[in-house]
């Protein structure tokens, strides 16, 4: 074990998890530009809901 703060890995300003119900307005709201621009599909909030459920 060292010491040296160069040896330790960097810090992760995220934690992956999950995602929960209480996640579905951030996940539209990240998915929004990407559909605007046709790179991904967009669903209405009710099927981030369901994909959430579904996915946990």
């Amino acid at each position: 074990m060292t010491s040296d703060p160069a040896a330790a890995p960097p810090h992760q300003p995220y934690t992956v998890r999950p995602a929960l119900p209480r996640d579905v307005n951030e996940i539209r709201d990240l998915v929004a530009p990407y559909a605007d621009e046709r790179i991904l599909l967009a669903k209405e909030l009710v099927g981030y809901y369901e994909a959430v459920q579904e996915f946990v």
